[in-house]
């Protein structure tokens, strides 16, 4: 069955990756941004 409907409203997403003391990650999204050698500041939206 496709899903026809968003799960997340897009301007949520959108203010979650304004700022860095916003963002929720996962552990292995923490860990695979430490791997890539990015800070929490290249995450989020300038």
């Amino acid at each position: 069955m496709e899903k026809r409907s968003p799960h997340y409203k897009l301007d949520t997403i959108k203010d979650t990756f304004q700022k860095v003391s916003n963002l929720r990650m996962s552990r292995s999204a923490d860990q695979t941004c430490f791997k890539l050698g990015l800070k929490y500041r290249d995450v989020v939206f300038h």
